[in-house]
């Protein structure tokens, strides 16, 4: 299986072109081959499309560059992500991850039937684990890259993580219990 680059997506090893996002797929230059790696990539002529997303990564504002590369071609946003991933590869920029820019990046709800979506949706359904075990098995990253971007996400959308765990359980016993002692009280000083 290949692994696209841009989207995770895995393909079929002979695939030349991802087949989630579109994206081409590259073939890493046997060791002793012949063959010499690609030039350096020229700088995008000044003023184009090109050049105003690749100020905006290397920015660290990659979430504006694939919405503006939406705004001005009309591709969907899996082709959009690629392209500006591709861009970042191409004229070696470093990256950390999406999870940062989510929080100043506008709230744009996700597209039905997501990564993004599925992962609001368990986290709405406070299965916070479980959207952090998704995003790491669609994405392959690492379980600390997985729970900051899933807590950012839930955050931009405005989901609160669940009261849950030892405290959460421990305050509804004593809630329960004030109320079983009230209500006992009451009852045997009537």
């Amino acid at each position: 299986m290949a692994k696209c680059p841009f989207c995770n997506h895995f393909n079929r090893t002979d695939a030349t072109q991802c087949e989630e996002c579109r994206a081409p797929l590259r073939t890493e230059i046997p060791s002793g081959s012949d063959s010499t790696p690609p030039a350096p990539a020229a700088a995008p002529e000044p003023g184009s499309l090109e050049a105003e997303i690749l100020a905006l990564i290397q920015g660290q504002k990659r979430l504006l560059a694939v919405k503006l590369y939406r705004e001005r071609t009309g591709v969907g946003i899996a082709e959009a992500k690629c392209f500006v991933e591709e861009l970042r590869a191409k004229h070696g920029i470093a990256c950390d991850g999406f999870a940062s820019e989510l929080l100043n990046a506008a709230v744009v709800a996700p597209e039905p039937g997501s990564l993004e979506a599925e992962i609001l949706g368990l986290m709405q359904g406070q299965q916070k684990i479980k959207a952090i075990k998704l995003y790491r098995e669609r994405t392959g990253v690492g379980l600390k890259e997985a729970k900051d971007f899933v807590e950012a996400l839930a955050a931009k959308h405005g989901v609160a993580p669940s009261a849950g765990g030892c405290a959460g359980m421990v305050l509804l016993m004593l809630v329960t219990g004030a109320a079983v002692a009230g209500a006992t009280w009451t009852l045997a000083t009537q």
